[in-house]
């Protein structure tokens, strides 16, 4: 993850030397960040996968049967992005919306109405992808949906789905605040929050998610409690 941030960064680099029109240059350094982040993880399940063969918990673990209620949460979220920005799409400016602010709340990026709403609806496709791609998986290598917190939590595969479409929904319901808060702003000139709050956001978002892995996974019967 540090070298696709590194990547990302030479990029962004070399579209400024490069003098790229800033429509042009963001479109790039999304295309590349992506084709660095899946692979990334497409490389670190191969890895990891090639660490799991022939231990133990491979040969217990058994392939899940595919049911599209793991995808529901995330899916659901992205109905949500995505009517979401389908009904305030009218209302945005066609050429010059704010799209990234400092640290003051202050606009100092801007983008097209089209760039913008594209570029929302991509991000939390994202994780409709991923999800599905780890779902899919799970049918033939239930690994990539096991967990475990130290030697006394187990989080089997089936859960693992559960979990991981929950955690994937989470993320788009923020996703969806920051478009509300950006939206809210290039139509009534102000913000629903300041975005310093995203950090808050950020931290409750942690907590519901180790919450809900104890509340998903199971105690090993003589694992280490202490």
């Amino acid at each position: 993850m540090a070298l696709v941030g590194v990547l990302t960064a030479i990029v962004g680099l070399l579209l400024a030397l490069l003098n790229v029109a800033s429509g042009d240059a963001r479109g790039w350094l999304i295309a590349a960040m992506l084709a660095a982040l899946f692979g990334a993880l497409a490389w670190a399940f191969i890895y990891a996968r090639g660490l799991a063969q022939g231990t133990t918990i491979a040969r217990e673990v058994k392939p899940v049967k595919f049911h599209w209620a793991y995808l529901v949460p995330v899916l659901a979220t992205f109905a949500l992005l995505a009517a979401f920005t389908v009904y305030f799409y009218p209302m945005l400016p066609a050429d010059h919306i704010a799209s990234h602010f400092n640290i003051n709340d202050q606009p100092d990026g801007w983008m097209s109405r089209n760039d913008f709403v594209i570029s929302f609806l991509i991000l939390g496709l994202l994780f409709v992808v991923i999800d599905a791609i780890a779902v899919i998986v799970a049918t033939r290598e239930p690994l990539i949906a096991f967990g475990r917190w130290g030697s006394g939590w187990r989080l089997d595969p089936e859960r693992g789905l559960v979990y991981t479409g929950a955690a994937f929904a989470l993320v788009n319901l923020v996703i969806v605040g920051v478009l509300a808060n950006v939206v809210w702003f290039n139509t009534r000139g102000a913000f629903l929050f300041p975005f310093s709050a995203l950090l808050l956001a950020i931290v409750v978002l942690i907590a519901v998610l180790i919450a809900l892995f104890f509340t998903l996974a199971r105690r090993e019967v003589g694992g280490n409690h202490a």
